[in-house]
């Protein structure tokens, strides 16, 4: 921006709208959207022209979303296995040609004081967080030649 030019002001109303046109018709992946933030990242995506494409663990948990608008498309797999991640976005593709984003909230949180958490609990938790966030990392990035977003949302309970 030029020295003199003059600052756009900045208001929740028009950062909306910003950000509403830019995720107008894109193809977004969100991992872990069956609770917590990445049902809130899912929700958001539902609710907008974008086409959802949500992996949660269960069944119950994907079919939350099948009233969105556009053409959701949800499937049951576990981010730390590679071959799941794979054959989703293999479909994404297959279905829609394209893969604009990722928004990675899958975690596996285990109920317990760090110090009472079993070592197999542990690994399992970084397989799935950090284990998952590459596989899709890795997986969707070919995908994206003409530019593409990888986000990763992890709250305190994925420490």
């Amino acid at each position: 921006m030029p020295p003199n030019a003059q600052q756009p002001q900045l208001t929740t109303e028009s950062l909306q709208q910003h950000i509403q046109g830019q995720l107008t018709d894109k193809v977004v992946l969100v991992t872990g959207a069956g609770r917590g933030l990445g049902w809130v990242a899912g929700a958001h995506v539902a609710v907008t022209d974008i086409v959802l494409t949500n992996v949660t663990r269960t069944v119950q948990q994907i079919s939350q979303f099948d009233k969105a608008p556009g053409e959701p498309m949800g499937r049951v797999l576990d981010t730390a296995d590679r071959t799941s991640m794979v054959e989703a976005i293999s479909a994404i593709i297959e279905r829609w040609g394209r893969l604009d984003a990722v928004v990675h909230c899958a975690v596996n949180m285990p109920r317990a004081r760090f110090i009472d958490t079993p070592q197999a609990s542990f690994w399992k938790q970084l397989e799935v967080g950090l284990g998952g966030l590459v596989h899709a990392t890795q997986l969707a990035l070919p995908h994206m030649t003409d530019g593409g977003h990888i986000v990763t949302i992890a709250s305190g309970s994925s420490l």
